[in-house]
């Protein structure tokens, strides 16, 4: 059994489904070029109840209807589309062949036969969930599926019954242009028409093509698809034809982007572990950025918030013209934890929980602190949280404890009377008082190599009647560091 999924006018519908303030019924056409004489390439329902066909220049179209809505042919939206309607494909079988821009040829040989129905049927919701109308015909042969899906309303499975496609045009059987002329110069208009005729005397006048033509049509004709190889870069872009100046207009248009990626990704088995973001801005510059993500996905609820937490905190000087994502695909895999393996609950809220912090503090004021390799005391600097939390490995050591120093942050400035060059008495509003026995100095220095260098002078203090303090020196300043115990 084979499936045919059909777009009726794609390019237009390719259009169409990137504009969110599209009125349902509206008239609509999408011209072929951009000159002065562009023709009508195709038209939807509403258009052709006014007399809007194809063929038809620009001005005779909005002459038959002055609420005519006119496109231009869109390559990238065609292309989104298309993506759209090959994932929607590969969630049936990976034997998918491209049989046409518009129209595509799945082999179910592989389906199991009582879900068949039942599955080919779920895309047609699929695909108006992504803006796309289709029409599915399912058949034992693929031309008998295309043929289905031409009569589909909007679906149509045929057995050994042909007579279901009888009335469609000829044209619909895809024959070459010359036989197009001998048939309409016969008066011969539908397949049903050319059915009916003899088969001695089509091979007499027709050939061999023609002999290929009626055969298929009396008898169901198996042939091996043309599988069409799975995509390897999954990018989604989008140009507005005026600029967006709302955060709502552009989120509904990531919208409409995520959807379709995901689809795509789920479809190849693929989860996202990275996007790039790219907004193209009225006076040609760019906002790039790149979102290594938490667990990889292909989740469109999920990379949407996160993308709309964003921004929420992002501002441009001028509108948007273009919105373009890209993912990092790796394979999908589901994640079972150990017993005793440390890790983050729920990547994801974790991930959200960070993107708001990142808006009000900053991206560089949040993270995990590491320290630095340098001496300098409480140099750290702060690396992206990690989902997974490696283990914490102790290592047995044989020396005796020390006493732990108990920082004071910042360290409180003092006075410090000298005698010569020790230390005798400090002074300061928290602590005061004569130092009864000193250790030091300690000299320490770092960072020479740059304007970051810092040097310091450290001393162990007894106060009476306080206990013990670490106090240092720099740049002809004294402070009080910690205390110990």
């Amino acid at each position: 059994m084979y499936a045919a999924i059909r777009i009726p006018d794609l390019n237009l519908q390719a259009c169409l489904r990137q504009r969110p303030d599209t009125v349902p019924d509206q008239p609509a056409a999408v011209l072929k070029e951009h000159t002065r004489h562009a023709v009508v390439h195709q038209a939807n329902a509403a258009a052709r109840r006014h007399g809007v066909i194809a063929g038809q220049t620009a001005n005779q179209a909005l002459a038959r209807c002055a609420d005519l809505t006119l496109f231009y042919l869109d390559p990238k939206a065609d292309a989104s589309a298309s993506s759209v309607l090959f994932g929607a494909a590969l969630s049936l079988s990976p034997s998918v062949e491209i049989t046409s821009q518009d129209l595509l040829t799945v082999d179910l040989s592989g389906h199991p036969s009582a879900k068949r129905t039942a599955a080919s049927r779920a895309l047609i919701p699929l695909l108006a969930s992504h803006g796309l109308e289709a029409r599915i015909g399912l058949a034992p042969a693929p031309d008998w599926a295309h043929y289905a899906a031409y009569c589909a309303q909007p679906f149509l499975e045929i057995t050994r019954d042909r007579t279901a496609f009888d009335a469609l045009p000829i044209d619909a059987a895809r024959p070459s242009d010359n036989m197009l002329r001998i048939l309409a110069s016969w008066g011969i208009r539908t397949i049903g028409a050319f059915a009916g005729l003899p088969r001695q005397g089509i091979g007499e006048r027709l050939g061999q093509e023609g002999l290929a033509l009626w055969d298929t049509l009396h008898s169901p004709r198996h042939r091996l698809l043309k599988q069409a190889p799975l995509p390897t870069v999954f990018e989604e872009s989008l140009e507005f034809d005026t600029r967006l100046e709302s955060l709502d207009a552009l989120l509904f248009s990531i919208r409409r982007i995520l959807d379709s990626l995901c689809l795509s990704l789920r479809s190849c088995g693929k989860s996202a572990r990275a996007i790039r973001f790219d907004l193209t801005l009225e006076d040609h510059n760019h906002y790039r950025r790149s979102f290594r993500l938490p667990e990889a996905t292909s989740d469109a609820n999920r990379l949407f918030s996160l993308l709309s937490t964003h921004l929420e905190q992002v501002k441009t000087d001028c509108g948007i013209t273009a919105v373009s994502i890209r993912a990092s695909p790796t394979d999908a895999h589901a994640r079972q934890l150990l017993l005793f393996q440390q890790s983050i609950a729920d990547p994801w809220k974790l991930g959200q929980t960070l993107s708001e912090l990142t808006g009000l503090v900053g991206f560089d004021n949040i993270g995990s602190p590491r320290l630095r390799d340098t001496y300098r005391p409480d140099a750290f600097q702060l690396v992206p949280l990690q989902t997974d939390l490696d283990p914490v490995e102790t290592t047995p050591t044989d020396l005796p404890n020390p006493l732990p120093l108990r920082r004071m942050r910042p360290p409180i400035p003092i006075r410090v009377t000298l005698n010569g060059k020790i230390p005798v008495h400090i002074q300061s509003p928290e602590i005061s008082g004569k130092i009864r026995d000193v250790r030091g100095p300690w000299l320490q220095s770092g960072d020479w190599w740059d304007s970051a260098s810092w040097q310091r002078t450290e001393w162990d203090v007894s106060i009476e009647e306080h206990g013990l303090f670490r106090i240092f020196s720099t740049h002809q300043r004294w402070f009080l560091e910690g205390s110990y115990g």
